[in-house]
């Protein structure tokens, strides 16, 4: 490349394309705005800082702001990062780049390495739509074996480690979910509509909660194993994709159906409004249990 230092591209490939840490789009945004912003501190700081002692002084200034930065998002990170790369490489320097040439390099090759990696992922089918269903199958599973375990009056070590399963099960459906919010459309589009699903699969683990800190009676105790069953149904083929995020009114709730324990109703009506929206037309059909 004409430009010097040519070896920042594919850094810059590599450290971005790390789906684990994150949307790898979002990454490479925040990298090169990070970089940007960085690369014009230290141009702005190069017209004043040019004695060894004072660009080491404002490297160490950098470079102990980088625990912190790293704790609060990727662009604080690069924003950081910058400035102690580009004066490190100052202070070693043999001829005659200065400072403001580096950031200039740096910018360019940060630029060129975050349009390969945008260029590279967008085009997969996979990278344009959210993968949320498969995990929230897991914790469709999870709630059902949560709320059978809570039915059977099982022992606390199998219930409280049903409990911990589950919402950690909860906790990283919600991160990957607040990652894919971050992707360009369609999949940030598809995970917005994902929330409200998030939070109602949520508040039924906190009924189930509810319902295994109160004594059951037989007919409390055999109605939530019965709402564990819906919510195998639930998870169950392809109903954890059609209809999310649709608007339906809440289906009333069969007085019939209603227990003595108000944890065990409060889950009743949860999962109703949760199969009202992975399956809004078979809710509306259907009578209310």
């Amino acid at each position: 490349m004409p430009v010097g230092h040519p070896y920042w591209v594919p850094l810059t490939v590599a450290m971005v394309m790390k789906p684990d840490l994150g949307s790898i789009f979002s990454r490479a945004v925040n990298r090169c705005i990070g970089t940007i912003l960085g690369a014009l501190g230290v141009t702005m700081l190069g017209v004043v800082v040019d004695r060894t002692i004072e660009i080491a002084c404002a490297v160490g200034v950098f470079a102990a702001r980088m625990p912190w930065a790293m704790g609060r998002s990727y662009l604080y990170q690069t924003l950081l990062l910058t400035p102690v790369i580009l004066f490190t490489l100052d202070l070693v320097r043999t001829h005659d780049t200065s400072v403001l040439d580096l950031a200039a390099e740096r910018m360019i090759n940060t630029g060129v390495g975050a349009l390969v990696v945008v260029l590279g992922y967008l085009p997969w089918p996979s990278a344009r739509h959210a993968r949320i269903g498969p995990i929230f199958v897991a914790v469709l599973g999870s709630l059902a074996g949560y709320a059978r375990d809570v039915a059977a009056q099982a022992p606390e070590e199998t219930v409280s480690a049903r409990r911990l399963q589950t919402y950690h099960h909860l906790s990283d459906a919600r991160v990957t979910l607040q990652r894919a919010l971050s992707e360009p459309p369609p999949a940030g589009a598809e995970s917005w509509a994902w929330i409200p699903v998030m939070a109602t699969a949520e508040s039924i683990a906190d009924a189930i909660t509810a319902a295994s800190a109160m004594p059951l009676d037989s007919t409390a105790a055999g109605r939530l194993s019965e709402l564990a069953g819906e919510l195998e149904e639930l998870g169950r083929g392809e109903s954890t994709r059609a209809g999310v995020g649709e608007r339906r009114q809440h289906a009333p709730t069969d007085p019939s159906s209603l227990s003595d324990d108000p944890a065990v109703n409060r889950l009743d009506d949860a999962i109703r409004h949760l199969r009202l929206m992975l399956r809004p037309a078979e809710a509306e059909e259907s009578p209310a249990r």
